[in-house]
């Protein structure tokens, strides 16, 4: 990385640290077990998924409208119309 060593480790830290509170955020994690840090990590996850399930939902709906609204926008519209056809009639001379 063209670093020395020094900055190498302070960038480290501060890598970490980053990784740390984007994982679990301001919780405590002093003396937790790995499993119950990752349990923390999960919570965490799940309530912020929250936020952005409207967002996504709303984009969906747009995506599908527009993928079933668009080809149809670039045909013309046919009309076809059938005109009845009248009942064969037998005319048989005496």
């Amino acid at each position: 990385m063209g670093l020395n060593e020094n900055a190498f480790r302070q960038l480290l830290f501060r890598a970490r640290s980053a990784f740390k509170k984007a994982l679990v955020g301001e919780a405590e994690t002093a003396g937790l077990r790995a499993s119950e840090i990752l349990s923390i990590a999960a919570r965490k996850a799940a309530k912020e998924s929250g936020k952005y399930i409207s967002a996504a939902g709303a984009f969906l709906l747009v995506l599908a409208i527009s993928v079933g609204v668009l080809p149809n926008l670039s045909q013309p519209a046919q009309e076809q119309i059938s005109a009845p056809v009248p009942a064969a009639t037998s005319t048989q001379a005496p």
